[in-house]
């Protein structure tokens, strides 16, 4: 009498197809949604950055040729210019608030150094996404300062 062996080919089932199919399609919404939020981060941590560099320059500057220097900031046309040189564009992709403690050389805010290194105080916000910041050039000593949110 013949006997059927064993069943010697595998195979997945429709099932088991379905279930994996559910699972990459899961897996690729999540990575989908979190990038925006990356891009944020990436945008957000390189404006903190060339915020810092550029003040921290300026101070440099303002001790080093033992003159005053400023940078004057139109947050709402997403721009700046350094002591009345062209305008340049903000980093993209950042929201500005720009607070001057001090009196302004001209209308816009702004912040100065003084030669003996002095800063004109002031605080600068900047946000992308859910990432926030708050830099801050101290008008004693016109150290910049800042501080995540």
């Amino acid at each position: 009498m013949w006997r059927a062996g064993p069943n010697t080919e595998s195979a997945f089932t429709l099932l088991e197809m379905l279930v994996v199919l559910t699972i990459l399609s899961l897996i690729g919404t999540a990575t989908a949604i979190g990038l925006p939020s990356a891009r944020d981060r990436i945008r957000f941590a390189q404006a903190g950055a060339w915020l810092d560099n550029m003040l921290t320059n300026l101070r440099g500057q303002a001790r080093r040729e033992s003159r005053m220097t400023w940078v004057e900031f139109d947050p709402d046309a997403g721009r700046y210019r350094l002591a009345h040189a062209e305008w340049r564009a903000l980093p993209p992709g950042v929201t500005w608030v720009v607070k001057s403690d001090r009196l302004p050389i001209v209308a816009s805010p702004t912040v100065t150094f003084l030669p003996d290194g002095t800063g004109s105080g002031a605080a600068i916000t900047i946000r992308a996404g859910g990432y926030s910041s708050v830099h801050r050039v101290e008008w004693l000593t016109g150290l910049i300062r800042h501080a995540h949110y």
